[in-house]
């Protein structure tokens, strides 16, 4: 199992009264619907059904815990602002007093019992928020395909000693490159490689019946910005593209992002790629055109052609 650091990610706490019905009116997921200690993917979309933000909300008891990719905090607060009319709702960047351990890997949750106690909801959900004591205010579980683990949001002057606690007892150091190999490897989209305005929702959603932990939308929740277009092609059509994982050739990732082609004719395009240090493969995640049969393709990178070998959504 491994020990992030620095984490590519950062929070953002959304209190008021009104923050669900909120958050509810304008954001991809059923937010009414979620319970308190349970945790989904998100997205902002604009009218067209393209991604303007996505992340993971999770819910407690007073407050909403939005988890970004790094630095997007303050730009997501300043989108969501501008939908605050007389609602109670207020947003708190705590990217700066609070900083993210993640701990991926099998094991993680003997090991973290050591340190402190898991909640009982985490032990129930495959997402979901809990919070502790100090030094570790919130554990959030992440488990998505094959990346499971947990989030640690520490108070920031005690990052380092939580973190020579979880390596004393086992963990293994690792950078955000392992972070984005491991994410890469389990089909996690992340920003702004795979969550931009360039990628509607439905792009991301790799299957048909996901559980709701997995999926970034609720087609039953009602009216959100960009719902009609999201709705009309789930229901009548296909998107254009869908997310894809592949393994590729060679010995060094290439730069992404990069077009993947079959025959000489674009098909989609590459837009992460990692080297995978368990098993020494260059993984990759993209957007594949919808009806691409191939399961081999060509990658174009500066330093020339590549192979790339569909491996699943």
């Amino acid at each position: 199992m491994w020990v992030i650091h620095p984490f590519p990610g950062g929070l953002l706490e959304i209190t008021g009264k009104d923050r669900v019905p909120f958050l509810h009116n304008i954001l991809s997921h059923d937010i009414k619907g979620l319970p308190t200690g349970q945790g989904r993917p998100v997205c902002l979309l604009n009218r067209q059904g393209q991604i303007r933000f996505g992340g993971f909300l999770h819910a407690g008891e007073t407050a909403h815990w939005l988890e970004l990719p790094g630095g997007q905090a303050p730009a997501v607060q300043a989108m969501l602002e501008p939908y605050v009319i007389s609602e109670s709702v207020a947003f708190q960047d705590r990217s700066s007093d609070l900083q993210a351990i993640p701990l991926l890997g099998e094991g993680t949750d003997t090991l973290l019992q050591k340190i402190c106690s898991i909640p009982a909801p985490l032990q129930q959900h495959l997402q979901g928020a809990a919070p502790t004591g100090d030094p570790v205010r919130w554990i959030i579980r992440w488990h998505w395909n094959e990346l499971a683990g947990f989030v640690l949001w520490v108070d920031a002057g005690q990052t380092e000693s939580v973190r020579k606690n979880l390596l004393q007892r086992g963990a293994e150091a690792a950078g955000p490159e392992r972070f984005h190999a491991l994410r890469i490897a389990a089909g996690v989209p992340w920003a702004p490689q795979e969550l931009n305005e360039t990628v509607l929702l439905n792009e991301l959603e790799t299957e048909k019946e996901p559980l709701p932990e997995r999926s970034w939308v609720s087609y039953n929740k009602g009216c959100f910005i960009g719902q009609e277009i999201v709705a009309r092609i789930h229901w009548r059509t296909q998107p254009p593209r869908k997310l894809t994982r592949f393994i590729l050739s060679g010995e060094k990732a290439p730069e992404t992002p990069a077009p993947l082609m079959e025959k000489g004719t674009v098909v989609g395009q590459l837009t992460s790629a990692a080297r995978l240090e368990e098993t020494g493969q260059i993984v990759g995640l993209g957007l594949l055109k919808t009806g691409c049969a191939s399961t081999r393709m060509e990658v174009q990178t500066a330093a020339g052609t590549i192979q790339a070998e569909r491996t699943g959504p």
